[in-house]
C-alpha cells in the first residue's frame, strides 16, 4: 500500500506518521477536504494528491451529520481546537486570513473544528453558527436553544460598528469597538432590536450593491429607534483590513458625524 492509500484511509482532519527514508517513523501523513499530504521530517519531502469528486456515500454521511448538528443544538463534543494537531489546514486557514491565530481563535472566539460536517463552529449567544470549510451549501448553518440572529462583541461604547460577516466584526471588535454580524445581508427585526441598543451606529457591510441595500433595510428599521446611523463603504471587507486602517476610517466617520 503506497502513502496515499494510507493517507486516504485516514478520517479527514486527522493525520499519523509513517515510514518513509530511514527505519522510524519520519514522514506525517493527512487527509483535509482538498487531497491527502505527506511531508517527511528527515529529507524534508513533501506531496500533495487532490482529492477527487466525494462519492455518494460521502455525501450523505455529511448531510446526515449536519442534520444531527442541527437537530442536537450544541457544538458537538467531538469538534476540535483550531489549534489541534488534527485540525486540517483548510479549517485553521479562515481566520488565519485575517491575522486570527488558530490559538485565540480557539481561546478568545471558541471556534472548533467538526470533522463530521467539516465546519468551522462558533459560539453565539444561545447557540452557534457552524460555517462550511470546503464551499459546501449552505455556507452557515446557524442552530442553538434561540434564534441565532446576530453575532455580537460588545465594548463599553455607545458606538457600535455592524457588518456582513462574523470575521469582520472580530477584525473590529480587535480595533476597540463593538461590533454586530448580520450574518448575511438581511436584516431581522430582532437584529434591528440589537443595533438600536446603541445611540451611534456605523454599517460598514461589503462595497456592492448587496452591501449597500443592507445598509437601506437597516436605515428603515432603525427609523423606529433613536439612533444616529450612517454608512462606512470600502472596496475591501474590514476583515481584509489593517486595525490601524480600522480605527482611522471609524475616526473619521466619528469625526465626520460631529461636524
Amino acid at each position: 500500500m503506497n502513502w496515499q492509500e494510507m493517507a486516504k484511509a485516514i478520517p479527514i482532519g486527522q493525520s499519523r506518521k509513517i515510514l518513509h527514508c530511514g527505519s522510524s517513523p519520519a514522514a506525517r501523513i493527512s487527509q483535509d477536504g482538498n487531497g491527502v499530504r505527506l511531508h517527511c521530517f528527515r529529507c524534508g519531502e513533501t506531496e500533495f494528491e487532490q482529492h477527487g469528486p466525494r462519492s455518494a456515500a460521502e455525501i450523505l454521511a455529511s448531510r446526515r451529520a449536519t442534520e444531527q448538528l442541527i437537530q442536537d443544538r450544541v457544538i458537538p463534543a467531538r469538534a476540535i481546537r483550531l489549534d489541534d494537531p488534527e485540525c486540517p489546514s483548510d479549517a485553521l486557514l479562515w481566520p488565519l486570513r485575517t491575522g486570527l491565530s488558530p490559538e485565540v481563535s480557539s481561546d478568545t472566539y471558541g471556534m472548533r473544528y467538526d470533522p463530521d460536517t467539516r465546519r468551522v463552529c462558533i459560539p453565539l449567544d444561545g447557540g452557534f453558527i457552524a460555517r462550511s470549510v470546503y464551499k459546501e451549501n449552505p455556507k452557515y448553518i446557524r442552530a442553538g436553544a434561540q434564534a441565532v440572529d446576530v453575532y455580537e462583541l460588545q465594548r463599553d461604547t455607545d458606538l457600535v460598528v455592524v457588518t456582513e460577516d462574523i470575521l469582520s466584526a472580530i477584525k473590529v471588535y480587535r480595533a476597540g469597538y463593538s461590533a454586530i454580524a448580520l450574518l448575511g445581508t438581511s436584516v431581522k427585526p430582532s437584529a434591528a432590536l440589537r443595533v438600536g441598543a446603541y445611540k451611534n451606529v456605523f454599517v460598514w457591510t461589503d462595497g456592492d450593491k448587496a452591501g449597500d441595500d443592507a445598509y437601506i433595510k437597516l436605515r428603515r428599521r432603525m427609523a423606529l429607534y433613536e439612533v444616529n446611523i450612517s454608512r462606512i463603504r470600502t472596496a475591501d471587507d474590514p476583515k481584509i483590513l489593517h486595525i490601524g486602517r480600522i480605527q482611522t476610517l471609524i475616526l473619521e466617520k466619528t469625526n465626520e458625524q460631529a461636524l
